[in-house]
């Protein structure tokens, strides 16, 4: 019997960029740069390769929080390829349920960069001769020493999987690597991530066959940055991911290039310039005149100024970390910047906000009149109130998980003056509970005028000066007090900062107080990877009945 091949079978890939807990942050010793797989774009870029040689259906590329540094990647691939932002609530698990829907039969899983050698007929094979809902590809457990471990029978089929606290004996973990039927993703709980051991454990006690394939091939632990240069290091030599030139990288002919090297899409390399050997030159990047870099990575949108030595470490804007934690050189904030510039549409888009809010200020001038005569007279305390808010985080690369810049929000005063200093004494009655964000629906501070300026959201009016700075926008996400945005702490939660801060946006217009916090933060997400010019035009046109329906409004 003739055994099917790989291009016989519509075999669909999706390619996990970055750990599923990275802090898009470089780390040190005492904080391992889970990112780095993912900013790695050589990694990526050569994984993508070894995966277009396996005649595929197609390949899904999903990043999170930062599409613009991995999507070229994608370019130049025979199989057909798209790439996705992730933003679902569960992480990757609601793409594999989705792909689930378009494709069904069995999904390739690739967490992360993987160096490999691997024939995926192979593991094809095995997979359909123990008819496995899962089968995964394994790695000695020294190798993975913080990947989970697994025990198996003689036949192949996994019993156990766990920690390595749990299963210390256990010499084999999950290399990242799995073939899944999307019939057998009916077994796995919301709560469990795709790829993890939770799905392992959901599908074993299920009763559902879960085989495992060893693999003596290479394999991408990079917990920490030795393991990783490592690793960049030894794919850099590899073909063809190592001596890379992207199509649209300038490369003054005066600068030198010493083999392996890796250099981005819209990189900048200028005259007398050094680069390599072992360097990866990331999308966005400008190296001045007369630098210098071996065995190193530069990260995205980072400007090397000139004359720069750099050697055996990361370059990101404003800093530089050793691959083996020596230290940051003095200059470093002064030889490093960013690259990052708003594109044109942004800035057109921006300049179209504030002339409108020009307009409506102009036009509500006798309003606000009326509102500060009230509040004056209401309760003592100034008519204004001013609070520091974290907005927009707009550059596609920069240092830790999107927070969003800093800013003094400004609003017409609906509380009494002691409000801040009564919160904490407030929060048992939080209507969200232990969540991010605070609402009482009766919340004894507010005074009888900021009853109506609330319901009416004429309280927010002064937010057009904030528009006209450019710190907002008049659509987008509400932007956070201090103490809210630091509760935000998973990567789907902070994607939110990715879009511009507005006065209005979708949770205003879907019922704002209503809706419980994860619908809220559904909702920015949502927005924050699908927001255009025209969807905010919709979102302005919707405002109006929102504002007279006044549902949610509080």
């Amino acid at each position: 019997m003739t055994e099917t091949t790989l291009s016989e079978t519509g075999l669909h890939a999706i390619v996990l960029a970055g750990h599923p807990h990275a802090n898009w942050a470089p780390g040190s010793p005492q904080q391992p740069a889970a990112a780095l797989p993912g900013l790695g774009v050589p990694l990526i870029h050569h994984t993508l390769r070894w995966l277009d040689t396996q005649h595929l259906a197609s390949i899904t590329l999903v990043s999170r929080e930062r599409p613009a540094v991995l999507a070229p990647c994608l370019l130049g691939l025979t199989t057909p390829t798209r790439h996705h932002l992730e933003h679902h609530t569960q992480g990757a698990e609601d793409l594999l349920r989705h792909t689930a829907r378009r494709h069904a039969g069995t999904v390739l899983l690739v967490e992360g960069p993987v160096r490999s050698d691997l024939d995926l007929q192979s593991l094809w094979q095995l997979h359909r001769r123990t008819g496995a809902t899962i089968t995964c590809v394994l790695v000695h457990a020294e190798r993975a020493p913080d990947a989970p471990r697994v025990v198996r029978n003689a036949s192949g089929r996994i019993l156990h999987v766990g920690s390595a606290l749990e299963l210390p004996a256990a010499t084999e973990a999950l290399a990242g690597i799995t073939l899944v039927e999307t019939q057998g993703i009916s077994h796995v709980g919301t709560d469990q991530g795709v790829g993890h051991h939770g799905w392992v454990q959901a599908l074993i006690a299920a009763g559902q066959p879960v085989f495992g394939l060893s693999w003596e091939g290479d394999w991408n632990a990079a917990w920490d940055l030795k393991t990783y240069a490592r690793h960049l290091h030894e794919t850099l030599a590899t073909q063809p991911a190592g001596s890379y030139i992207a199509p649209d990288a300038r490369v003054d002919p005066r600068a030198t290039l010493h083999a392996p090297y890796y250099i981005g899409a819209g990189s900048r390399i200028d005259a007398e310039a050094e680069v390599g050997p072992y360097a990866s030159v990331e999308a966005g990047v400008r190296i001045g005149r007369g630098s210098q870099l071996q065995h190193c990575q530069v990260l995205p949108y980072t400007r090397v100024g000139a004359g720069g030595r750099w050697a055996h470490g990361l370059l990101y804007p404003h800093g530089f970390t050793a691959w083996e934690g020596a230290g940051t050189p003095e200059d470093a904030g002064e030889m490093l910047n960013s690259t990052w510039q708003e594109p044109w549409n942004e800035k057109l888009h921006t300049w179209f906000d504030q002339v409108f809010a020009a307009v409506l200020l102009f036009l509500s001038a006798p309003v606000w009149l009326l509102i500060i005569t009230a509040i004056k007279l209401d309760s003592p305390g100034p008519a204004f109130y001013t609070q520091l808010r974290r907005g927009q985080d707009p550059r596609p690369y920069r240092l830790g998980s999107p927070r969003g810049e800093v800013f003094a929000c400004y609003k017409f005063r609906t509380m009494h003056a002691d409000a801040d200093r009564r919160l904490q004494e407030l929060r048992a009655r939080n209507q969200y509970g232990q969540g991010a964000f605070f609402k009482l629906a009766d919340d004894p501070r507010i005074t009888r005028v900021g009853v109506f300026l609330r319901k009416t959201s004429l309280d927010e009016l002064p937010q057009l000066i904030n528009v006209l700075k450019g710190e907002m926008r008049l659509v987008g996400n509400r932007p956070l007090p201090l103490y809210e945005a630091e509760a935000l702490r998973e990567d789907w939660q902070r994607t939110r900062f990715l879009a511009p801060a507005g006065i209005t946006g979708l949770w205003q217009i879907s019922g704002r107080s209503d809706l419980s916090e994860k619908e809220r933060l559904v909702l920015d997400t949502y927005y924050s990877v699908t927001r255009s010019f025209w969807g905010d035009w919709g979102i302005l046109l919707r405002t109006v009945p929102a504002l007279i329906r006044q549902r949610g409004a509080r």
